[in-house]
């Protein structure tokens, strides 16, 4: 409940504020023509694909790089699915906080997947995905903020019920703990590992699943808990270092690893 009211409080601060940064925020949602699952399974398909005309999304925003784990990333889902849209904007959880009612109207941008996770930008030159969309007057017209923010609960799952359809969304896992890490060096304890890289954890079934931290994450360099724990993420879906694929979350707060009760 503090979060909720702290997040409502900087809406307010951002929306009475006169910084020049704040000519992006565009109030005033659309109403919606696709939900994003209806986007990703009939328009987007498997492939990449251009966005087409009165492609209007509505949701609730569930990425915050406060803690620095998301970089230009606004991550936005509905009760279908989820979509990250790749937009050059630093301190964006300033602008869009957790929670808020925002919708996005996508014509003309690119769609692909990066993790398993739909993206949305601009034509990406010389690598696979989307690039970010930089123009302000993009900006503008793609994202509209609402006035209601709600806090939020997420999809509460087991790793096996995990589905690729699902990647984008904000899940959580529980009752797992930490078998292997990326970032602990040869001949160290587990006792030892850190966030940064990759961090695998497993149920009591052995099914696993990886946490990716950047190295720019305020939470980086903090010890990783050897108890057993609930995980809230972003779901993505790739290889742990040089081993097979399996799905992983992206963390948004250090927070978001709690001991379980």
């Amino acid at each position: 409940m503090l979060r909720l009211v702290a997040i409502v409080t900087m809406i307010l601060f951002v929306g009475c504020s006169g910084a020049a940064d704040n000519n992006i925020i565009i109030g005033g949602v659309e109403t919606s023509t696709i939900t994003i699952g209806d986007l990703r399974r009939d328009v987007v398909g498997s492939a990449s694909a251009t966005l087409p005309c009165e492609s209007v999304v509505r949701g609730r925003v569930t990425s915050s790089d406060r803690e620095d784990n998301f970089y230009n990333q606004l991550v936005v889902e509905d009760s279908s699915g989820a979509l990250m849209l790749c937009v050059a904007l630093s301190n964006l959880s300033s602008y869009y906080p957790e929670g808020l009612d925002v919708s996005l109207r996508l014509d003309g941008l690119e769609a692909n997947y990066y993790r398993g996770v739909l993206q949305v930008g601009t034509v990406a030159l010389g690598y696979t995905g989307v690039g970010d969309i930089e123009s302000r007057q993009v900006i503008e017209r793609t994202i509209r903020r609402g006035d209601s923010v709600e806090e939020l609960v997420p999809q509460r799952v087991t790793i096996e019920e995990l589905e690729l359809s699902e990647c984008g969304r904000l899940v959580q896992i529980d009752d797992v703990g930490l078998v292997s890490s990326t970032a602990l060096a040869e001949g160290r304890p587990l006792a030892d590992a850190t966030w940064q890289g990759y961090a695998l954890f497993k149920n009591e079934a052995g099914d696993s699943i990886a946490v990716r931290t950047s190295k720019y994450a305020t939470f980086a360099t903090e010890r990783i808990p050897l108890e057993r724990v609930s995980l809230t993420g972003i779901l993505e879906w790739g290889s742990y270092g040089e081993g097979p694929e399996c799905y992983h979350l992206v963390l948004r707060y250090n927070d978001d690893c709690a001991p379980m009760p």
